[in-house]
């Protein structure tokens, strides 16, 4: 089963996201503004941030390329391991990133369930869309 947010819409001042998996519910369930564009030049930063909390809280951790093995991966301050512990996401990049739950300690392909966020979007919680505390590898492009 995976999952997959394919872009969140602005539309005549409208946030509408998009989601595919084959049980829409978790989906569908989550609110509209789950979702939200970053204003005004967030894709210049350059960086993937992840969360330990909703609503981009608690502790963080940036990418600025693919990480197939967040397990080696530390919360910025920390000794806590970021693998399976991310609530909220932020993509300051210009490519699309993608959270796999499954990483790969060799460099091969990540696996399992996906959540993709499109360049300058960030997502407040990941737990509507059933992927909180679920990332352990990001692919960027």
């Amino acid at each position: 089963m995976r999952r997959l947010l394919a872009t969140a819409l602005v539309a005549l001042g409208t946030a509408a996201t998009l989601g595919f998996a084959p049980n829409a519910s978790a989906a569908s369930a989550a609110p509209a503004d789950a979702v939200e564009e970053l204003r005004p030049a967030a894709a210049v930063e350059g960086r993937f941030w992840i969360f330990e909390w909703p609503e981009y809280t608690g502790n963080q951790k940036s990418y600025n390329g693919t990480d197939r093995y967040f397990a080696n991966d530390e919360w910025d301050g920390t000794n806590t391991s970021v693998d399976n512990l991310t609530s909220s996401a932020q993509n300051l990049t210009n490519q699309w990133g993608t959270l796999y739950q499954f990483g790969n300690s060799s460099g091969g392909a990540c696996s399992g369930e996906y959540f993709g966020l499109a360049p300058g979007y960030g997502v407040r919680d990941l737990g509507p869309f059933a992927f909180n505390n679920q990332a352990s590898c990001i692919v960027m492009g």
